[in-house]
């Protein structure tokens, strides 16, 4: 079953300017807290970042990828051991044991290097620890392995954010909507896009 990944970045309410299809400027409410899951854990089902339950399990997967084949990745079927570590990573995450769950989704690395779940759930695990350039490069990882795995561009971005690269969020948004035009959250991240555009 995956989760809807929401946007969740860096906490509070924020009065976003957006244009309405007649040209006038509305106000938009948008709520960003932190993330967590893979299958979606934004960092949603299957992994963290959306590790906003280990967010919404940010190892949601695109919308048409089973969690085992994510689209642009060139693997054979994971280990039964990897598999079994992953899960387990996953559940800590889920308990908000990033550091434990960091542990297992690094071993799952090593044991299947090409398992862009593993990537992108220890990226979330890592940006939940304040580990930010870390939880950076293991999406990057991830990215170069599976580079229409949309999820991972969102978690991308919430991190450059609390990094303070704000065109590199830009950019990791704008990827993510091109990966999954049709996500529930599209919207949103999309607002916080121009929002972010204007504060330049």
């Amino acid at each position: 079953m995956r989760l809807a990944p929401t946007l969740r970045p860096l906490g509070g309410s924020v009065a976003c300017p957006r244009r309405s299809g007649n040209g006038r400027w509305t106000t938009l409410l948008l709520v960003f807290g932190a993330v967590l899951s893979l299958t979606g854990f934004a960092d949603t089902p299957g992994a963290i970042d959306t590790v906003e339950p280990a967010e919404q399990r940010a190892d949601a997967l695109p919308d048409n990828d089973s969690p085992g084949s994510p689209s642009g990745a060139e693997s054979d079927e994971p280990s039964p051991a990897a598999e079994s570590l992953l899960r387990w990573g996953l559940k800590r995450a889920s308990q908000k044991r990033y550091k434990e769950a960091e542990i297992a989704f690094l071993r799952v690395t090593t044991l299947d290097p090409e398992n862009v779940r593993a990537w992108n759930n220890l990226g979330v695990a890592r940006r939940k620890q304040g580990k930010l350039a870390e939880a950076s490069e293991a999406y990057r990882k991830a990215i170069q392995i599976a580079p229409t795995f949309g999820l991972t561009y969102k978690n991308l971005a919430l991190t450059q954010e609390q990094l303070g690269e704000t065109w590199g969020a830009i950019v990791s948004y704008g990827a993510y909507l091109r990966n999954r035009p049709r996500a529930a959250d599209a919207d949103q991240v999309q607002a916080r896009m121009e929002w972010l555009e204007q504060k330049q």
